[in-house]
């Protein structure tokens, strides 16, 4: 499996693609020379079709490309997102923590305060 820099649209893919349309045009001149209506039509989708294909490929290839990078990118947020989830958490459970020892603490005065009544 190729390294994913490889795949970088780049100046130079679209420059071997016209390279390939050039040639291809070349080819269709010398392929398709003495030929009329239908047949020369025809000729000519054959000599086309791999550039088409070709094309496809680029602009597929380059759609894979920002594909990989926004998933990247995604990546990184959603890590974001749980460390500031993970704080959250952490800031309730401590919240609920102190609650509890609050309502201990509330709980250990009403008592002294009915002892102390108890005792008048």
């Amino acid at each position: 499996m190729g390294d994913l820099r490889d795949a970088e649209p780049t100046v130079a893919n679209e420059y071997e693609a016209s390279k390939y349309a050039d040639r291809a045009q070349d080819r269709m001149d010398r392929i398709c020379v003495g030929l009329d209506g239908v047949e020369l039509l025809h000729c000519e989708y054959e000599v086309e079709q791999p550039e088409r294909e070709n094309y496809g490929a680029q602009k597929d290839l380059r759609a894979q490309w920002y594909m990989a990078i926004w998933a990247g990118f995604m990546t990184l947020f959603t890590f974001g997102t749980l460390i500031v989830t993970s704080l959250g958490v952490h800031f309730v459970r401590q919240t609920l923590h102190q609650s509890a020892a609050t309502n201990e603490s509330a709980a250990g005065a009403a008592i002294a305060a009915n002892k102390a009544n108890e005792i008048m």
